[in-house]
């Protein structure tokens, strides 16, 4: 098939034309990192304006990768991005934070020298082994993060005035002392309680249902038949790896690939370091002279410098991950077990022992060979699928068919007979082989009956193009074609009512009785003691109480009865044993923390209404157009 898709494709005019998209992105790429400010709204390349501050693409860009690197989520599909509308949220914090900058650049709100100077130096990550602020690291840290200095501490002033300006608002957003009294006596209240469950009857139990009981079930449930919209399609699907078995690539050009990624296969050696630092040449070297004679590296630390032996231990690492090249070479010259002469480095003098040495190895050529020729296969099939979707997009402008197009470029037209927006199939179970992420469903539900959708790039760099063959509507089945779906849940609720049942005749023998203990075990049921139960339905011990029994048994007095359904199926039959009040069940720590939620919240409350202020003062212009590029 690959051989017949690339008698069409040599057009060294779409190849001409991809060129200079390639350089034309290339251009404005490198042209909107010279210039930070971006251009205008007018050039497309900014995202938002705040006043008279402008949030380019770039700016938007690397904020937005931080933020899905900040929360794990690097590998998401841009489709599914876009569909939670990530980069819309990091824009919108992004315009917060200038409209704040505005507002305190109104009011003349600034932080001086002096200010900045301590705000970084109060820093924990700038700080040494001493817990002093550490010049050395604070540039490194900087280096590593792609900062400047002059920018890093300019992003530390704004961020003082924008404290400044919501500490105005916020300073005295302090709970009602008697609303954080009347939540701690309600929430910080327990109660104890003897407990019975209930579980489902067995399957085998529950009598088979007439013909009659099914549909009168099946009558008063609609709903939980009805099944969604469905649609028919036709589609071509173009897959870079449906293609990577059929590319040929030149032995020798896997193995210069493999030479070129040599670091990438190569595991470098590292080394687990001990450092003691000492105050002046003359003490490190009397250290070095006890440890020549025998004595125990940790010993000669606690004696020499009343240095704790947990202290001594820096880590394991690679050597380009000690930053300090003086240590890295010393750490690196000595072998296993081996302890350095006194050496100056940039935090001073310092002896070195080597404790560990985890050796370093390349991977083989023939270990790797499959997956480099994997990729140079998938690149060059890339380049195929792409020449292909060309060839496709020039078949539907010539008013070809989805079936005349398919023909023309050699591939098969797939159906699916029935997907819901959902992917699934009528029976519920996923629809399996459809073009990955979420744009086919969109484009599926997008595209009116009968007609074609545009050719739409996936997730994994290839293409498709559907048809919607036909609109199938929401509808309930006739009993007939979901005879077994229906008998299936008549009988779950079934079981589900015998077991209610059962907790109402449970509990109603232990309020005749007196004791739910007694009535349980007349029915061969185990109970359990349940002590500290708040309202949120939590127990001590990790045990759990269903919230709506919890709420119920708090309006109860002490030996009254009551049940609920149960997370894990069948119910919860329980007594009201005693009763905690606040003072005595939770401490003045949960008293606090009431006191704290309440100010944050009011704290928040006052931020909100602060920026909805500041979009009518600040005139804030969005391009929608932008944020998606972003994607």
């Amino acid at each position: 098939m690959l051989q017949a898709m690339r008698s069409g494709v040599a057009s060294w005019v779409a190849k001409g034309v991809l060129a200079i998209v390639v350089l034309s992105f290339a251009g404005w790429g490198l042209q909107d990192y010279l210039d930070a400010s971006g251009g205008t709204t007018q050039t497309g390349n900014v995202a938002a304006e705040v006043g008279d501050q402008r949030i380019d693409i770039n700016e938007l860009s690397q904020a937005y990768r931080a933020e899905l690197r900040r929360n794990g989520l690097q590998s998401i599909d841009p489709e599914t991005a876009r569909q939670l509308g990530l980069a819309r949220q990091t824009l919108n914090g992004m315009v917060n934070r200038a409209l704040f900058d505005a507002e305190a650049g109104t009011l003349g709100l600034t932080a001086t020298d002096a200010m900045v100077r301590q705000d970084i130096q109060a820093s924990e990550q700038f700080r040494n082994q001493f817990g002093s602020f550490d010049r050395d690291i604070f540039q490194n840290t900087l280096r590593a993060a792609g900062l400047t200095e002059q920018g890093f501490v300019e992003g530390v002033r704004m961020d003082l005035a924008r404290q400044q300006l919501i500490r105005s608002l916020t300073a005295g957003a302090t709970a009602n002392p008697a609303i954080v009294e009347a939540l701690f006596r309600y929430h910080g209240a327990t109660l104890s309680a003897l407990g019975a469950r209930v579980p489902l009857p067995p399957a085998s139990e529950v009598a088979a249902p007439t013909a009659d009981d099914l549909q009168s079930f099946y009558d008063a449930n609609p709903d939980m038949f009805r099944q969604p919209e469905f649609r028919r399609l036709s589609y071509i699907h173009l897959a870079p790896q449906d293609l990577i078995d059929e590319v040929s690539v030149p032995e020798q050009e896997i193995r210069d690939t493999y030479e070129a990624r040599r670091d990438s296969y190569t595991k470098p050696e590292r080394r687990t370091i001990q450092q003691l630092l000492l105050p002046d040449q003359e003490t490190a070297q009397r250290a070095a002279d006890l440890m020549a004679e025998g004595r125990a590296f940790a010993a000669v630390a606690e004696e020499v410098a009343g240095v704790d032996p947990a202290s001594l231990e820096l880590g394991t690492f690679t050597r380009r991950e000690i930053p300090d090249e003086t240590l890295a070479e010393t750490a690196f010259s000595l072998s296993e077990g081996g302890v350095s002469e006194p050496v100056q480095g940039a935090f001073g003098w310092f002896i070195v022992k080597v404790s560990d040495v985890e050796a370093g190895e390349v991977t083989s050529f023939e270990a790797v060979r499959d997956e480099v020729r994997r990729d140079l296969a998938l690149d060059e099939a890339i380049d195929a699928v792409y020449d292909l979707s060309k060839r496709i997009d020039e078949a539907f402008g010539e008013g070809l068919t989805l079936e005349e197009t398919a023909e023309r470029v050699a591939l098969p037209v797939k159906t699916v007979e029935a997907v819901s927006r959902r992917g699934r199939d009528p029976s519920g179970e996923p629809v399996t082989g459809l073009p990955p992420g979420v744009s086919f469903l969109e484009a599926a539900w997008e595209t009116p009956a009968g007609e074609a959708s545009f050719l739409e790039e996936t997730a994994n760099s290839g293409y498709f193009v559907l048809r919607v063959d036909e609109v199938i509507e929401p509808r309930v089945p006739e009993l007939a074609e979901i005879e077994d779906q229906v008998e299936a849940a008549w009988r779950e609720d079934r079981r589900e009512a015998l077991a209610e049942e059962q907790a109402e005749a449970l509990a109603q023998a232990a309020r005749d009785g007196g004791s739910l203990a007694n009535a349980a075990q007349a029915r061969g049921l185990e109970t359990v003691t349940l002590d500290g139960v708040g309202r949120d339905g939590n127990a001590e011990g990790g045990q759990s109480v269903p919230q709506a029994l919890a709420r119920a048994l708090f309006d109860l007095g002490i030996g009254d009865v009551d049940y609920a359904a149960a997370s894990e199926g069948g119910y919860l039959v329980a007594e009201v044993t005693g009763r905690t009040p606040a003072a005595e069940a939770s401490g003045e720590a949960f008293r606090e923390n009431i006191a704290s939620s309440l100010a944050d919240g009011l704290e928040s409350e006052i931020v909100a209404q602060l920026q909805q202020a500041l979009r009518q003062r600040h005139e804030v212009t969005i391009n929608d157009g932008v944020v998606e590029r972003v994607y």
